[in-house]
């Protein structure tokens, strides 16, 4: 059984995230991201940077990959990789992926 020390802290930690998310609200701005949304951030970040690989199937995976799971803010890099690209399999891979990333809503 928790201590009501314990009680008191999970109160005030939630009373905290209440407030924080209510001051966010109030300025109009949104809460801070969650733990999730920072790892996909990451990952997306490093999907981009391995769009300038030397190795061709490494730059066609992570353009596919950020077609199924990408952002639209893949998009403007995805069209850069695409223009210096010279191996047109990869090229196809990433027109695909910035296809799939304009049908997103």
């Amino acid at each position: 059984m928790p201590t009501s020390a314990a009680r008191a802290l999970v109160a005030g930690s939630a009373l905290l995230l209440i407030c924080c998310v209510a001051g966010c609200a109030a300025r109009g701005s949104a809460p801070p991201p969650s733990e999730q949304e920072v790892r996909i951030r990451r990952q997306a970040d490093n999907l981009i940077a391995s769009l300038k690989d030397k190795v061709p199937d490494i730059r066609a995976c992570a353009a596919t990959r950020l077609g199924k799971y990408g952002k639209k803010r893949a998009i403007a890099p995805l069209r850069e990789a695409r223009a210096r690209e010279t191996v047109a399999w990869v090229k196809r891979a990433m027109r695909l992926a910035i296809e799939e990333l304009q049908k997103e809503p």
